[in-house]
């Protein structure tokens, strides 16, 4: 079981409204979130069971190892928070500084937080070195996700009569080093690390037909910690 926290950073956003191409939108977007995931791995190269010998009658266990490179699947649940800010005369219809814009308060812009919800999905691989009950290494992941919120209305009534802000993380990928203590079949971990994430941003009008959407990837920092258990086998000499 693992629990993550993203922070994807500050990205700008800015383009044409479409379809009338002679209104822009600007506005700035931070995403941040956390995700809880349940993992399941094989790890290759597992040292061998002990040869049964005609002395030994009870059942022989595998000392755990966690050493080596291991590949698994995982699914989670991620709850975000995607503040958004706009600039001044970025509001999508053209800039006349007239105070109720088209997605945001034209003249003196806006700040609002928006939460959102959704599962992720996806693969992970990795390699541990172990020196006692020492455990470190590097842990890749690679998720696709549904986590999206929707907020209508969310700077008040505005020119459009309404409107409506949307956003959605597409897919994550994470890069971290990680250490931690083992006790027997049981593995407590700390990482921190690279995130790289795919996410998209539409505005929509609710009494009119102008609406925006964009997409951008970020670089930024991750960081986790997680409980494990491993399975080991036994044999028995007959």
């Amino acid at each position: 079981l693992e629990y993550d926290y993203y922070d994807l950073g500050l990205e700008k956003y800015g383009g044409q409204v479409t379809p009338d191409n002679s209104w822009n939108v600007a506005y700035q977007l931070q995403p941040r979130f956390s995700a809880l995931r349940a993992r399941v791995s094989y790890r290759f190269g597992a040292p061998p069971a002990p040869e049964p010998t005609a002395a030994v009658t009870a059942p022989t266990v595998a000392q755990p190892s966690w050493q080596g490179f291991y590949l698994g699947a995982n699914v989670g649940y991620g709850w975000s928070s995607f503040a958004y800010r706009s600039i001044p005369d970025g509001s999508g219809n053209g800039g006349s500084s007239f105070g109720p814009g088209l997605f945001f308060p034209d003249a003196a812009g806006g700040n609002a937080f928006q939460a959102g919800s959704g599962g992720l999905y996806g693969l992970h691989a990795g390699f541990n070195q172990q020196w006692d009950n020492l455990v470190a290494g590097i842990d890749l992941t690679v998720s696709l996700s549904d986590l999206s919120a929707q907020t209508s209305n969310m700077f008040g009534t505005l020119a459009s009569g309404g409107s409506s802000h949307t956003t959605s993380l597409k897919w994550l990928a994470t890069l971290a080093p990680r250490v931690g203590i083992s006790w027997d079949r049981f593995l407590v971990f700390a990482k921190g690390g690279l995130a790289v994430g795919r996410l998209s941003s539409q505005l929509n009008s609710s009494n009119t037909i102008e609406c925006f959407a964009g997409s951008f990837g970020a670089l930024s920092a991750c960081i986790g910690a997680s409980a494990e258990g491993s399975a080991c086998f036994s044999s028995t000499s007959r």
